[in-house]
Order: C-alpha cells, then structure tokens, then sequence
C-alpha cells in the first residue's frame, strides 16, 4: 500500500503539457523575436549625434555614447559634421618677369582645361535609281494608236512588277497628240530602284524584248529623302569623337586625365559634290553609269572645337 501511495504522489507531481501550454510558449518565443527586430531596426536608424553630459560637461561622441548617458538624460544636438580634411581646389603660381617681381597667380582647378579641334569627313553614294521608259505609236485612228501602245505598255508594267516594285515606285504618263492627219500617242513609264544591279537588268530587259520600239535611258542617281541629313548628323559626331581622342593622346602626355566637356562649338561645314548643274545636261548625254555614280556621291566635312576640363590621372 505504502508503494502505491508513493506512485500516485509522483504522477501527480509530474504535469503532462497540454496543448495550451504549448500555444502560450510559442506565442512568448515570437514576442521576444519581434523585440530584437525592433531593437536592431532602431539601431540602424541612429544617426550619429553629439551627447552632452552636464554633470562632467564631458562631450562623448558615437553610438557607445547612448549606453554610457543612460543615467543621465543626454540632450541631443544636431550638428552638421563638416570635413575639414578636404583638399583646397584653388593653388597658387608664382611667375617671375622681365623686372624680377614675382608675381602670385591663385589658379582654381577649371582653370585647368584642353581646347582641341576635331574633323569629321564621310562621303555617301546614291543609293538610289531611276530609269525613264518611253514607247509612242502613230496610226490614222487615235484608238488604234493606243491599242499599240497598250500592248507594250501592258509588258513594261508586268516586267517591273515581277521585279518586286510596288505601285508608289513607278509613275505612268500618257499623251495624245494630232499631226498631219495622224495620231499620235506617247507612252512613259518612271520607275524607281534601290538596287542598281536591278535597275540595270530590267532595263536590259526591256531593251532586248521590245526592240527599237522602246527607248531605255541610262540611270539617273540620287539620294533618298533623310540619308543626307543622317549624314550630317554622323559628320558631327565623328568630329567630336576625334576630338575626345586628341584630347586623350594629348592629356595622356601630360600625366592627366581627360575630364567632363565644358564646352562644343561647331566651326564649319562642308559638302562637295563633284558634278556641278552647268555640266548636268552634258553628264546626261554622255557620261557612263560609273560616271554618273561619282558625279552624284557627295562628301560632307565638319570642324568642331571642345573644351575639356583636366583632372589628375589616378594613380594605379
């Protein structure tokens, strides 16, 4: 009996934990996770500060200053902390002259700049073609007349199609006209190519099919609308490009190093064009296609004057 008393005393003494007691630990344990978080947030967010203590009137500088005033209610003052340790951007230059006085220049350091020139220059060919296509027929009847030209024409067109031109690349104009009891009907066709290997073949083409029926002319060259203002544009800034690496070479000499531009000024502009207008009526009749493509290539200069600033070159 004695033993039986004794088991029972030490199962009651022992707690089984229930299922409460457990939620209530876990509940502590993320309470007391949340504090520290809290604790270390707070500590990131301290600036630095001056605390003063006015029993010692000892000033103490840092983050440790919180932990050693908690005594004592620090007050806390907001100061800006200059850095005294800076380098001074102005220097001094002492210049002798014919007299002997020395002379004291204070230089600052924009006084420290490059001036270079840079140029540009691209030339850009025709990159496009055009050829005039023209067939005419003369009959006593003006139906008659067309129905000729029709059938030709009807050709022509189908031919520039099959060369992958759209509608917008070639224009057609037609004109009737009436002379000694005849009529007459006049047929062009203007198409326009972006490859001149295609142009030529086509109007080859032409040639060989229709006969002496159709006139072919030789191609004339031009530049499409924008290249040439794109050209410019690349003009300009290529010459700045030469400029900055001047400016490297030069400064590389000196043991500096090229800073931010402080100034750009275009000087001027230039565009050649070999053929001239007082010769393009003679260029049209007898020039070759190679020769037109020379006379048509224009070249396009620039002159560009920059202004760097100098910095110290950093030493490896």
């Amino acid at each position: 009996m004695v033993i039986i008393s004794i088991i029972t005393k030490i199962t009651t003494s022992i707690s089984i934990p229930t299922k409460k007691k457990k939620k209530k630990k876990k509940k502590k344990k993320k309470k007391k996770k949340k504090k520290k978080k809290k604790k270390k947030k707070k500590k990131k967010k301290q600036n630095f500060f001056w605390f003063v203590q006015p029993v010692h009137n000892k000033v103490i500088t840092g983050f440790r200053a919180v932990h050693k005033a908690r005594a004592q209610k620090p007050i806390r003052v907001f100061t800006d902390i200059k850095n005294g340790n800076k380098v001074a951007s102005d220097f001094t230059v002492t210049q002798a002259t014919e007299k002997g006085i020395q002379e004291t220049i204070t230089l600052s350091s924009m006084d420290r700049q490059i001036n270079v020139t840079g140029v540009g220059e691209l030339t850009l060919a025709p990159d496009r073609f055009s050829i005039t296509i023209k067939c005419h027929a003369s009959k006593d009847n003006v139906q008659d007349a067309k129905n000729s030209v029709m059938r030709r024409a009807d050709y022509i067109i189908q031919t520039l199609e099959n060369s992958a031109l759209k509608e917008s690349d070639y224009h057609v104009y037609q004109h009737v006209t009436h002379s000694d009891s005849l009529a007459h009907v006049y047929y062009e066709v203007e198409a326009h190519f972006t490859d001149r290997h295609k142009c030529q073949s086509v109007a080859n083409l032409l040639s060989e099919k229709l006969g002496p029926g159709v006139t072919v002319t030789l191609p004339q060259c031009y530049h499409a609308r924008g290249s040439l203002d794109k050209l410019r544009r690349q003009v300009g800034m290529l010459a700045i490009h030469n400029a900055r690496q001047k400016a490297l070479e030069m400064a590389k000499v000196l043991h500096l190093s090229v800073g931010p531009v402080l100034k750009v000024q275009e000087i001027g502009t230039t565009e050649s064009q070999d053929g001239s207008k007082d010769d393009e009526e003679v260029l049209n009749s007898n020039c070759s296609i190679q020769q037109r493509i020379t006379e048509a290539t224009i070249s396009v200069s620039s002159k560009v004057s920059v202004c760097f600033l100098l910095k110290p070159s950093k030493c490896k």
